[in-house]
């Protein structure tokens, strides 16, 4: 039992020392106490400024004249249910952000033309103790056009609605993240999260890119120039494509439903199932390279090939695109017209 305690003595001083340090920035600056109390008299307290308490909500707007300025957003939270969106009807933006878990340092600021917004939890006592709750983070922008957002979520929720940028780049932990959205250029991650992206506009994008380790994607009215996607061990499902498309599956499965047959299809897969449909009238020149596994077609008209090892065929009309697949193992399964 000594020995424990010593142990455990520690582990808790050396978290004291290692996570002490709070960050500061003007806009708000919110930084959170954490306590360990027996019969309400704190033992520790770590952090500094105004304490945190739980269900209090702070609130902070900047100025008109500073928010016309922002272009950029960037936005990291840890454990918030985070809410982005637009009203045109306000002059500024704000930012409410309301505490339901102990151990939370909260930052918001404009660095130059960027609004930085972060919700970071406070050390080993965030990660390994229990906490019951859910801090909620609530941003209203008076623009729907910004030139970039920077996302990055740990776990939680996020919602944005309804907003458009030049480039958009997200990357979650776990947790759910819903996106009404156009960018020119977008980039999603995910390692076990649920990520849904729909086109908020019936604008064509420049380029796609979604990764996932174990979780998910659902993209949606997304046509582009050029798209990747890949997964380790999850699951992307993309519905209105178009464009130059490279696909890398190392397991599990992968959907492509095509709104434009437009352009090439490289298909690289370790193990999984890629699927992909495309219109009514689409061609496919088909080349395969496979260890093992292979490629189907099945045409609406009755047509059906199976391809293996170092098979080619050409099957459809004008409209003709090339889909080449380097299979280790797995299957590329091709639908074209009515499912």
């Amino acid at each position: 039992m000594k020995k424990f305690l010593i142990i455990v003595g520690i582990i808790f001083a050396a978290s004291v020392v290692a996570f002490g340090i709070s960050v500061a920035a003007t806009g708000i600056n919110v930084k959170s106490g954490f306590g360990v109390s027996i019969a309400g008299t704190p033992l520790i307290k770590i952090g500094e400024g105004k304490e945190m308490k739980r269900g209090e909500v702070y609130t902070s707007s900047f100025p008109k004249a500073e928010s016309e300025k922002v272009s950029k957003l960037k936005i990291s939270t840890s454990s918030a249910e985070t809410r982005i969106y637009c009203d045109e009807s306000a002059n500024e933006i704000r930012v409410n952000f309301t505490a339901n878990r102990f151990g939370t340092n909260f930052t918001a600021e404009i660095q130059d033309d960027e609004l930085v917004v972060d919700e970071s939890g406070f050390g080993i006592f965030f990660l390994f103790f229990w906490q019951n709750g859910e801090n909620r983070l609530e941003i209203t922008l008076p623009k729907a056009e910004y030139e970039k957002m920077t996302i990055n979520t740990a776990s939680g929720s996020v919602k944005v609605d309804d907003l458009i940028f030049e480039d958009f780049n997200s990357s979650s932990a776990s947790g759910t993240s819903e996106y009404n959205i156009f960018a020119d250029n977008i980039k999603a991650f995910t390692t076990s999260g649920r990520t849904t992206i729909t086109n908020c506009t019936d604008k064509k994008a420049s380029s796609l890119s979604f990764d996932t380790t174990s979780g998910s994607h659902s993209i949606s009215g997304f046509t582009a120039d050029s798209f990747h996607i890949g997964t380790t061990s999850g699951k992307v499902v993309a519905d209105g494509l178009s464009g130059e498309g490279d696909i890398d599956l190392t397991s599990g499965l992968i959907e492509l439903t095509y709104a434009e047959w437009d352009s090439d299809l490289d298909v690289n897969v370790t193990s999984g199932t890629c699927k992909v449909n495309l219109p009514e009238g689409a061609g496919v020149d088909a080349k395969v390279d496979a260890l093992s596994g292979g490629m189907s077609i099945k045409s609406s008209d009755g047509t059906s090939l199976s391809l293996s090892k170092k098979d080619s065929a050409t099957i459809g009309g004008e409209n003709r695109h090339k889909i080449t697949a380097d299979l280790t193992s797995g299957s590329v399964n091709v639908n074209i017209g009515k499912r």
